[in-house]
């Protein structure tokens, strides 16, 4: 069925001779109306137009710009005290452990903070300083007691020179005490029995005693035991009561 009627304008018979022979007519291929929608070309955009879009959206309005500055500023800020107080609690961490180890055990045994840590610490101080305090004092009184000099000598050495006419060391030890008489037997006359004596007068009990002759002098040794505490005046009156008596036995004229 023909659509077209022959009375119509726009028939025109079609017969073989005529279709071939009939005008082609061409559009310009610029004049061509695209869809956007079904041509997929539309939507790809060019070189030119990419190099452009890209550079707009890699400029930022001058206020976003200062603004992404600042914020990146205050992350960097923050990241840098996180690790240093990352570092701080390791170190305290460490050294916290190493406190604890110095530590004897009664001092932090049942406790696990460190404050109970420190508060032991503190009392292990205080019984440290205690402790000195109680050495000191008895490094004093023993220093006391062995630095009795003799009369008439300048160095606290035993001297058998004949420069010193009388020398008298008191030395004591623990549980006893040890004395030196020295002196020269041309000038002064005093037998090992009134050392002796005199000792024994003191309260002192004598262990053994010895004589000997050097240099022109007497060297005489006697070690007593001393059943009670005596001070370090008992010492020093000891020692001027033997060189008072040896001075006495003098046989000069």
């Amino acid at each position: 069925m023909n659509p077209l009627h022959p009375s119509d304008e726009l028939y025109f018979p079609m017969t073989p001779h005529n279709y071939y022979s009939l005008p082609i007519q061409t559009t310009p291929e610029n004049e061509i109306l695209l869809d956007p929608v079904t041509d997929g070309s539309a939507l790809i955009p060019t070189t030119s137009q990419m190099g452009t879009k890209g550079k707009q959206r890699g400029k930022l309005p001058a206020g976003w710009a200062e603004d992404y500055k600042i914020t990146t500023i205050d992350d960097n800020k923050k990241c840098m005290h996180r690790e240093t107080e990352k570092q701080r609690r390791q170190e305290m961490t460490r050294l916290c452990t190493t406190f604890r180890s110095l530590l004897p055990l009664e001092y932090i045994k049942g406790k696990r903070s460190i404050s109970d840590h420190m508060h032991g610490g503190a009392n292990y101080i205080k019984h440290l300083e205690n402790k000195v305090k109680q050495l000191q004092a008895k490094r004093d009184r023993f220093r006391k007691l062995s630095n009795l000099s003799p009369v008439g000598s300048d160095s606290g050495s035993f001297s058998t020179t004949t420069d010193v006419p009388i020398c008298v060391i008191v030395h004591p030890f623990p549980g006893g005490v040890q004395l030196k008489c020295s002196y020269s037997f041309r000038k002064y006359v005093f037998p090992l029995s009134r050392v002796i004596d005199i000792v024994l007068k003191e309260g002192l009990d004598v262990i053994n005693c010895t004589s000997t002759k050097t240099d022109d002098r007497f060297i005489q040794t006697i070690r007593s035991e001393v059943p009670h505490m005596m001070s370090g005046t008992n010492y020093t009156e000891l020692q001027r009561k033997l060189m008072e008596a040896i001075s006495s036995s003098s046989n000069t004229t």
